[in-house]
């Protein structure tokens, strides 16, 4: 049997907000487009609510599966 590694999300987001300081706010999305793990930078406010959040990822995850589809 072998043993699944868990992956921190939290922490692999937090070293990519850490990347820009302009960055406000990171997540990693499943192939649904469902967060998975999202931060908001500290001191910060959403320009967006969190179903616009999830609606825009699930755009993007369609995006990117008709760019393969027609690929």
């Amino acid at each position: 049997m072998v043993a699944k590694k868990k992956i921190d999300l939290l922490k692999i987001i937090q070293e990519i907000v850490g990347l820009n300081s302009k960055m406000r706010f990171a997540a990693i999305i499943d192939a649904k487009g469902n967060i998975r793990e999202g931060i908001m930078k500290k001191g910060q406010t959403s320009l967006n609510s969190q179903k616009e959040e999830e609606h825009f990822c699930a755009q993007d995850i369609s995006m990117l599966n008709e760019k393969r589809y027609l690929n």
